[in-house]
């Protein structure tokens, strides 16, 4: 009964100190609880979301390589089981390495690097990382040593003309050019064009259109999957 007829005595006293509690220390004792609590959730949530985002990232990583290496298959069949597997290495790391301008898109959308990159040496080679052109191109992306020592002289680099068979030289190259290519063309088409024709021919008006379409069917292809197999595996 004692305690009833406090209640509202205790009542009228906290609303009398209810300003005070809003002010100064007061505010401060209040807010404590609360700045502590968020102290121990935002790391959390953070962290969630960082864990999160990793995880979509490895999912869509596994996704392309699983999809580059069904279509290194469908077009390369004899392709050595280890070399396939440094080439898909090579491709997928040197892919992050391409530079192109936000604007530059593939039926409307962003590129998908990856994807692009192995299109474009599908058009090149098939994935034949001996394989020497008429015109004296070499490896997997088809570089004319011309062309590699014209980049060597401004890069101050030096490429030994033997190591553009060597997958991961010719590869690293041939995105160092595309990306050389991207700083001078104005949209995806006419970097590929200039890839296969040279600069200076595509600003002149010369090119083979056909190129172009080659590499876009092919990052098509690979965009859609139909290639893929019950029987394609990771590596």
């Amino acid at each position: 009964m004692k305690g009833l007829k406090r209640a509202p005595q205790q009542i009228a006293r906290m609303v009398r100190e209810l300003p005070l509690l809003l002010t100064g220390k007061g505010l401060r004792f209040l807010l404590l609880p609360c700045f502590l609590v968020w102290g121990v959730v935002q790391p959390i949530s953070l962290q969630h979301r960082a864990e999160i985002h990793q995880q979509a990232r490895a999912e869509v990583r596994t996704e392309q390589r699983l999809r580059v290496l069904s279509f290194i298959e469908s077009r390369n069949p004899r392709i050595d089981r280890l070399e396939k597997q440094y080439l898909v290495d090579t491709i997928m790391t040197e892919a992050e390495r391409l530079q192109f301008p936000v604007e530059f898109e593939i039926d409307g959308s962003g590129i998908e690097s990856v994807y692009f990159l192995t299109a474009l040496i599908s058009v090149e080679s098939t994935f034949q990382r001996k394989v020497v052109s008429s015109a004296d191109a070499r490896g997997y992306m088809q570089l004319m040593p011309a062309t590699v020592a014209w980049m060597d002289e401004r890069l101050v680099t030096r490429t030994h003309t033997a190591r553009l068979f060597e997958t991961d030289t010719n590869i690293k190259r041939g995105v160092t050019y595309l990306n050389m290519l991207a700083m001078k063309m104005d949209d995806i088409r006419t970097v590929c064009l200039a890839y296969n024709a040279g600069p200076g021919n595509v600003r002149r008006g010369f090119w083979v259109e056909e190129y172009w379409l080659k590499v876009l069917a092919a990052y098509r292809e690979i965009q859609k999957g139909a290639f893929l197999t019950h029987g394609s595996s990771f590596i």
